[in-house]
């Protein structure tokens, strides 16, 4: 596993500085955050805005570019702008020799269905997927909205098809959703191929009804991780909160998981947990705790 951060946490950060940075807490790789990534230049007001430095500045600081991310979201219509923004983020990708973009999923309009979203969002993704290849880049969608738990992405990516679409996993979606978070890794397994690495409190809500018998850890952590939704109270430094992250690095080295893991928080944190630098600082301790341990 590849321990990385993205750039949205410090967005005061220049293009030396954010390698530099990386390879002095100890982190392999950056994902980089593109704020305009709906405008005509993605990379302006990034640290890759500046496309022919970038591959450089990087291999000076023997710190590699992960992935390229933004917060562009699919929506459930036919003048739906994201398609050609994400060809654009393509480009950039191809043209910094990026191997990934990741993305969020799709948000659903009132009164349809869940499914109905799903298998209309497979329908755009598919000629992103052949543009992504050609290009040699993996397409990374995250679940965020319509696809926050392992069965829906599963849907999804199986909808597609397609060897250049894989998933950006966030547990913390997954676990606001109501999913428990021994769920995923094995239903998604490969299809994993960059984690999303934040924490979190949640809200508590009562014993949920349908509690699969047959799993015992379903039985003994039922009151924990309730099949209902549940809202987020407060980002936590990864280990302090609710989210069972150790276990997850568990099982994604279980699977064999040797992509990256992406502490990714945004720029606004509240004092326990920022500034940035300390949160990537005592990020990177935690995960050579964790990932020591494994083995």
């Amino acid at each position: 596993m590849q321990l990385t951060f993205n750039t949205a946490i410090a967005p005061q950060w220049d293009l030396t500085r954010v390698p530099s940075m990386a390879r002095a807490m100890g982190y392999a790789a950056v994902e980089v955050h593109l704020p305009n990534a709906a405008e005509a230049d993605p990379a302006a007001g990034s640290i890759v805005a500046d496309r022919d430095l970038v591959g450089l500045v990087f291999a000076q600081a023997e710190v590699q570019l992960a992935g390229l991310a933004a917060g562009i979201r699919f929506c459930d219509s036919a003048h739906d702008p994201a398609p050609d923004a994400i060809r654009r983020m393509i480009e950039l990708a191809r043209r910094l020799r990026c191997p990934r973009l990741r993305v969020l999923d799709a948000e659903a309009q009132p009164g349809r269905s869940r499914t109905d979203a799903v298998l209309r969002l497979a329908d755009k993704l598919l000629p992103l997927a052949d543009r992504a290849a050609d290009a040699g880049v993996q397409l990374l969608i995250q679940n965020a909205i319509t696809c926050r738990t392992a069965s829906s992405m599963w849907r999804l990516l199986e909808q597609v098809g397609h060897p250049a679409l894989a998933c950006a996993w966030d547990p913390l979606a997954s676990v606001a959703a109501g999913e428990d978070p021994m769920v995923p890794i094995p239903v998604l397994n490969s299809r994993i191929q960059l984690v999303v690495l934040r924490d979190a409190t949640l809200s508590s809500h009562a014993r949920a009804k349908g509690v699969d018998e047959r799993s015992s850890w379903r039985q003994a952590n039922a009151e924990r991780w309730p099949r209902t939704s549940r809202d987020v109270v407060s980002l936590c430094r990864p280990g302090d909160g609710e989210l069972d992250l150790r276990r997850s690095i568990d099982r994604l080295s279980g699977i064999g998981f040797a992509g990256p893991v992406v502490v990714s928080y945004p720029p606004e944190l509240p004092p326990e947990v920022g500034p940035a630098e300390a949160l990537l600082g005592q990020a990177a301790e935690t995960w050579k705790a964790w990932t020591a341990k494994v083995g």
